[in-house]
C-alpha cells in the first residue's frame, strides 16, 4: 500500500483566520469603547483580546511559515503522521502495531474527532509537553480531526480504518 498525504485545507484555514480576525476585532473594538466611554477596562477583556490576537498571529504565521506539504495527515505501511497540529507534530509517527482501536468520539469542546487508542502510550507521551494533553490522551486516545483538512470527518475515518486493518 502506498503513501497517502491528506493535505491541509486553504479554505478552512482561511475561515478561521478570518473568524479569530473579527474576534480580535470585536473584543479590541469593544474595549476601546469601554476605555473611551469610562476610562477602565477590566483585565479579562484585555486578556481575552491579547489571546485572540496571539492566535491570529500564531494561525497566521504557521500557515505562512509551514509549506503544505509539511503539514497535514500521512497514511502509510508503518503507520500514521499527523503533522497539522502543535500536539500531531510533537508526537510524530504513530505506529499501526501500537494503534488498539480507532474510534469516532466527542471531544471535551463537544466537537467530533477521531481517536486512536494506543497500547503503550508511554512512549508517545514522553514527546508531549501539557501534563493535561498527556491526561486527556490517556483517558480518550490520541486525537485525529478534520478541521483543517480537505476531507470529512467520514471519509477520513474510513481511510484510516483501511490502512489500519492492512497492517494489523
Amino acid at each position: 500500500m502506498t503513501t497517502k498525504f491528506i493535505p491541509p485545507s486553504r479554505k478552512k484555514q482561511r475561515q478561521l483566520s478570518l473568524i479569530l480576525g473579527a474576534l480580535t476585532l470585536l473584543l479590541g473594538g469593544i474595549a476601546r469603547w469601554l476605555y473611551a466611554e469610562f476610562s477602565r477596562i477590566t483585565i479579562s477583556l484585555w486578556i481575552l483580546s491579547g489571546a485572540s490576537l496571539f492566535l491570529l498571529v500564531y494561525n497566521i504565521a504557521d500557515f505562512a511559515f509551514n509549506p503544505p506539504n509539511k503539514r497535514g495527515l500521512y497514511l502509510d505501511q508503518e503507520g500514521i503522521l499527523f503533522q497539522q497540529t502543535l500536539l500531531g507534530r510533537q508526537v510524530g509517527r504513530i505506529l499501526w502495531k501500537d494503534i488498539t482501536d480507532i474510534q469516532i468520539q466527542k471531544n471535551p469542546l463537544g466537537l467530533k474527532a477521531i481517536y486512536l487508542s494506543l497500547k503503550s502510550p508511554d512512549k508517545y507521551l514522553t514527546k508531549v509537553s501539557s501534563q493535561e494533553t498527556k491526561k486527556l490522551i490517556l483517558q480518550q486516545g490520541f486525537p485525529v480531526s478534520d478541521s483543517e483538512l480537505e476531507i470529512d470527518l467520514d471519509e477520513l475515518f474510513d481511510r484510516i480504518q483501511s490502512y489500519f486493518h492492512q497492517k494489523r
